[in-house]
This record gives C-alpha cells, sequence and structure tokens, in this order.
C-alpha cells in the first residue's frame, strides 16, 4: 500500500515525506522485527554440525568488502564513501541470509559440494 502512495506521490509530484521522528521509530520497529523473526527462525535449527557453514558465510562477510572496497575505489573510481557503502552493503550476512541457505539446503537436498555456490546465491540474493 504505502509502495503505491509513494508511486503516486511521485507522478504527481507531491512533496510527501514523513517526519523524521516517525522515519526513526518505523526504522527501529523494522530492525527489532526482522532482528527477532530471525532469531526465533533459527532457534533449535543451530547446531555444532553448522558451524563450518557459519564460519564459511561469516568470512564471506569479511572477504567481499576488503575485496571489493579497493576495487571500487581504484578501477570504478567512486567516492570513499560510497565505495565503503556498496562494499558493506554486499558484505553483510544476517541470519535471514543463513536460515535461507539452510532451508534451501534441506529442501533442495543439496550435496556438500554444492554449499558454496549455495551459500554464494543467498547473499546475492538477500539484496
Amino acid at each position: 500500500m504505502f509502495f503505491l502512495l509513494g508511486l503516486i506521490a511521485g507522478i504527481v509530484k507531491s512533496d510527501l515525506e514523513i517526519p523524521k521522528a516517525a522515519y526513526d521509530v518505523l526504522s527501529l520497529l523494522l530492525m527489532l522485527t526482522i532482528g527477532l523473526k530471525g532469531g526465533m527462525a533459527l532457534f533449535g535449527t543451530l547446531g555444532w554440525h553448522l558451524l563450518p557453514e557459519i564460519l564459511g558465510i561469516a568470512c564471506l562477510g569479511f572477504i567481499i568488502p576488503a575485496i571489493l572496497f579497493p576495487v571500487l575505489r581504484k578501477f570504478v573510481k567512486l567516492s570513499l564513501a560510497d565505495s565503503a557503502s556498496f562494499a558493506a552493503h554486499y558484505g553483510s550476512v544476517s541470519a535471514g541470509t543463513f536460515l535461507l541457505h539452510s532451508l534451501m539446503r534441506n529442501q533442495t537436498r543439496c550435496l556438500s559440494v554444492y554449499r558454496l555456490p549455495c551459500i554464494w546465491c543467498c547473499l546475492s540474493c538477500q539484496r
């Protein structure tokens, strides 16, 4: 519904905007809801057998920005802020990403040789 409202506001060139206080409250509620839903979904699925996958995903969260930031600065010629923003965005890993990978692996019965592409796909699909 809000997407439609924003679309209509853009079409009629309205100066519709959300007050800063409401924006802050909505952002906080969104983060809380995502965190709680992700934590509740992960409850009961965690085990020591998942440790290699968790560490692999965490390593990708560090490796991707470490590689991407200098490439964006040097070759794409983005500003410092834009390079850091892109690198942080594509290096972010969430509980939702981990859960998505776990569910996808369980539903498709992925063999272990296919786990890294599954993880990579999950990291890419979370955007």
